[in-house]
């Protein structure tokens, strides 16, 4: 079986080559030789308009690095922080029957330690949110957002991405392929990174669409869409409502600081020729899957 969308950083088997689909496949050397997925892709991105979309996005990124504090004021900030809280512990802390009188005794520098560090968190971290508001209300930054989103509409009008389709999400994994076996490997920190894409389907077809290609994938070569419990660590969340909105709450997903858990996600199955993929779904997005494809699913 294939995975539809992930990483193979192995080395290819004779018998069975299991590649990925939205992933760049990694050989021996640990070089990128490609999209697994290009037997899928119905058009491309002309190169000028691939280059238009890539100006625009590095020059929103720049400016957006540019809106925060220089790297010195910022370990500032978490230092004077992160030495207020110890110090606060040290306070309030000790053994029984001591109290915090007692701790100033003893250590009657303390709360003017204490101040100094928060007073100068409190205002390298005011000063932080000035510059960042100062940035997004800024009518030069909604002009390049603006501009942004021109190219972005233009590169899915050349891929007739049509403008009803489905603002949704795939998941994209590496894995290796040890005797026959599919291993996933973590990247950094995550098991799978979850890439915002455009779905819909015409033609017979389930069409799922990046800003420079467009897939196609026959709806009555999907099989069947199942359920794999299994807690998955990704690294962002993409959406306008929080975890804990009406929307989303439902799917129980727990944030910490290394990324967003979700406790399990779906896996779309389908084929080309005598070849299994699987499609890689987070939980939140499988009903958009599955009013596309027409197939119901269970948890």
């Amino acid at each position: 079986m294939k995975y539809f969308f992930g990483t193979d950083i192995t080395s290819v088997s004779a018998k069975e080559e299991i590649k990925t689909f939205f992933g760049k496949e990694i050989d021996q050397n640990e070089k990128a030789t490609g999209y697994d997925g290009d037997i899928f892709i119905k058009e491309r991105l002309s190169e000028e308009q691939e280059k238009y979309v890539n100006d625009e996005i590095e020059a929103v990124s720049e400016d957006e690095k540019n809106s925060r504090l220089p790297m010195g004021l910022r370990f500032l900030m978490y230092a004077c922080g992160g030495a207020t809280l110890f110090l606060l512990l040290i306070l309030f802390g000790g053994g029984e029957g001591v109290t915090v009188s007692d701790n100033i005794s003893a250590l009657p520098w303390l709360p003017y330690v204490i101040a100094i560090c928060a007073l100068v968190w409190l205002f390298v971290f005011a000063l932080s949110k000035k510059k960042e508001k100062e940035y997004f209300q800024s009518e030069e930054t909604a002009l390049k957002n603006e501009r942004l989103e021109a190219q972005f509409n233009n590169a899915y009008r050349q891929l007739h991405v049509p403008e009803n389709a489905e603002n949704t999400e795939i998941l994209v994994s590496s894995y290796k392929r040890k005797k026959g076996e599919i291993k996933r490997v973590k990247t950094g920190l995550w098991d799978f990174f979850n890439f915002e894409v455009k779905a819909f389907a015409e033609d017979g077809k389930l069409c799922i669409a990046d800003l420079t290609q467009r897939y196609e994938i026959g709806l009555d070569e999907i099989k069947e869409i199942k359920y794999i419990q299994k807690k998955v660590l990704i690294p962002s969340w993409n959406k306008e409502e929080t975890i804990k909105s009406e929307k989303y709450k439902k799917y129980r997903i727990i944030y910490n600081d290394t990324g967003f858990i979700l406790k399990g996600y779906y896996a779309i199955i389908t084929r080309c020729g005598e070849e299994e993929y699987e499609i890689h779904i987070p939980p939140y997005e499988i009903d958009v899957f599955s009013r596309l494809t027409g197939i119901e699913y269970s948890e």
